[in-house]
């Protein structure tokens, strides 16, 4: 809902600001959960532990009820087992709408603009802002490449790469970070585009921050 009033917002008003914000926060806590079940093993010991549990239970269960929670034990699994499941999941629902790449590139190019604007700010109070534009532009670049869009082709890449250089890695929460590099490798068009862009010869021109 917020991503489709974005269009009919004129930059700059409430509308747009509140639209906008409210996405990027949205997508940053996306990110960091996607991140956190990644990287927590205790969830699958938590997992290993439920279906033990349910084993045991199973015999008083009716037959109903053990298919019923088979079925979500089985669900369970594939969505804590696939390292990427939260952001796979948000980004086939946003490629199903019309006109989703010109709905996050408008994000994408709010977050550019605000980390210009912060980086010659030294103020440690503002680091996490900082990190939540950086982690939610580069998810960015990763959600919008697919069939419709190759992202790497976009205006917009060069500053992305310019990004990327001056931070290779991305606080995420505690002492887990990530790499930049290694998100947009998922992308589809990485191969084909994306590698060629990231891994050429600077430019100094395109070293906007």
């Amino acid at each position: 809902e917020q991503m489709q009033q974005m269009p009919t917002s004129e930059p700059r008003t409430l509308s747009f600001c509140t639209s906008s914000h409210a996405l990027l926060r949205i997508l940053d806590m996306i990110i960091v959960i996607n991140f956190l079940k990644t990287f927590n093993s205790a969830l699958m010991n938590d997992f290993t532990m439920y279906k033990r549990c349910f084993q045991q239970l199973r015999g008083v269960l009716s037959p109903t009820e053990s298919e019923l929670v088979a079925q979500q034990s089985h669900s369970l699994y594939f969505f804590l087992a696939n390292p990427n499941s939260v952001v796979n999941t948000f980004k086939e629902a946003v490629q199903k709408l019309t006109d989703y790449d010109r709905h996050l590139q408008t994000l994408v190019d709010l977050c550019i603009s605000a980390l210009s604007l912060t980086s010659e700010v030294n103020d440690s109070s503002r680091h996490s802002e900082i990190c939540t534009y950086l982690r939610v532009v580069v998810f960015l670049i990763f959600v919008i490449d697919g069939n419709a869009c190759d992202a790497f082709k976009l205006s917009c890449i060069k500053d992305i790469r310019a990004i990327v250089k001056k931070s290779p890695s991305i606080h995420v929460y505690g002492e887990l970070t990530l790499d930049p590099i290694f998100v947009l490798k998922a992308a589809p068009h990485w191969s084909s585009s994306g590698d060629s862009v990231f891994n050429s010869e600077d430019d100094p021109s395109c070293l906007i921050l």
